[in-house]
């Protein structure tokens, strides 16, 4: 993470837009509703009852808690780098009760040390689109591929569209609606993939059978299995700079 980067997100999620943020998202309920059951969907049928999911972007715990809460065998890791949504987080899952199934890393997903067990699945909803400079955004999508185990699952959504494109347009009109102006952002604190790009960008972080299996708007979510290659080879690939 860049230190604009790094501010950005202090910027962005501060103590203030932390506390209110459950509230001020609250007339997107049933896209994250249908973003939950995205996950849920493409998670449940294929993963271990004990499986160990890491949560990357955790926000203020939504999608930490309703795993937790659907599958009562997982245990997740959430990563969080915005002190005040971390605190936030922490305070909803210890108020769930679910505190003894969940870890917190407050900090960039970066810092988080590789295990050699693995994490049998991550997700990842709205948080790379933050990430202004693609190869930036690959090292993040290799680091999470880093550490899940060889075939590990990935879920995960952003804004994406081809900003140059009629169509984007027509939809950013209708996003605009519902958001009452702030997708004026767009190509200044976020930066939007074509849907094909965002498909390869993946592909080049080491994901395979990546698909499309959500849309909302400018909403759209993957599902994607990390390759079979060993954690050996990826670590060697990554020292030498490859």
């Amino acid at each position: 993470m860049t230190d604009e980067e790094a501010k950005m997100n202090r910027e962005i999620f501060n103590a203030e837009r932390a506390n209110s943020y459950d509230q001020r998202t609250e007339k997107m309920a049933p896209v994250r509703d249908a973003m939950l059951q995205m996950l849920e969907i493409a998670l449940g049928g294929g993963l271990p009852g004990d499986a160990r999911v890491l949560c990357v972007g955790a926000g203020t715990g939504t999608e930490v808690i309703h795993l937790a809460e659907r599958f009562p065998g997982w245990r997740l890791v959430a990563v969080e780098p915005a002190p005040a949504m971390m605190a936030v987080c922490r305070e909803k899952v210890r108020e769930a009760g679910l505190l003894e199934r969940c870890d917190f890393h407050e900090g960039y997903l970066e810092m988080l040390p590789e295990r050699e067990e693995g994490f049998d699945a991550a997700t990842c909803l709205l948080v790379s689109h933050f990430f202004m400079n693609l190869g930036r955004r690959t090292e993040f999508f290799r680091g999470i591929a880093a550490r899940l185990k060889p075939g590990g699952w990935l879920v995960s959504s952003d804004l994406a569209g081809d900003m140059a494109g009629e169509e984007y347009w027509q939809v950013r009109v209708l996003w605009e609606r519902v958001m009452e102006g702030s997708a004026s952002a767009h190509g200044n604190r976020v930066d939007l993939l074509p849907r094909e790009e965002m498909r390869a960008m993946l592909g080049s972080a080491g994901f395979e059978e990546v698909a499309e299996i959500y849309q909302w708007l400018l909403i759209h979510g993957w599902v994607a299995r990390r390759g079979e290659a060993g954690r050996e080879e990826e670590r060697a690939r990554r020292r030498a700079g490859g």
